[in-house]
């Protein structure tokens, strides 16, 4: 049992009560970009997402990337295997990617820093390139 909370409450348009679509501005608002006790929480979140994957084994990213840099890794070569998918339709990535975008600057900010973009960018690259992670 964890006194922290590590997931949260994930509201999509399929609720049957409480999702409401939003805008740009009021998503950005709800972002944990300008609040430095959110991102600690992000950060922790990912750093224990982290080391269950590495407990069970789960390659997340190239040997090279680490905790926080492997996880920005991974989240932009998963969204680039998604968005290379034929189903996925150009306006769901449109709205998609200012999202992807947010993710990754909350990871950068929440400790990954400049590296955890680099980590992000090459992630991208590769999950254009190919159809794994390692």
């Amino acid at each position: 049992m964890l006194a922290e909370p590590t997931i949260d409450y994930r509201q999509h348009g399929n609720n049957q009560i409480g999702a409401s679509r939003r805008g740009f501005l009021q998503r950005l608002r709800h972002l944990d970009l300008f609040d430095a006790q959110a991102r600690q929480r992000t950060a922790g979140r990912l750093l224990a997402l982290d080391a269950l994957l590495r407990q069970r084994g789960e390659v997340v990213a190239p040997e090279r990337f680490q905790g926080l840099h492997a996880l920005a890794w991974r989240m932009a070569w998963s969204r680039l295997q998604l968005y290379r998918r034929a189903d996925v339709q150009g306006r769901w990535i449109a709205h998609d990617v200012p999202r992807l975008i947010a993710r990754l600057a909350n990871v950068c900010l929440a400790g990954a820093g400049w590296k955890g973009l680099r980590a992000a960018l090459a992630g991208a690259a590769a999950g254009q390139r190919t159809s794994r992670p390692a």
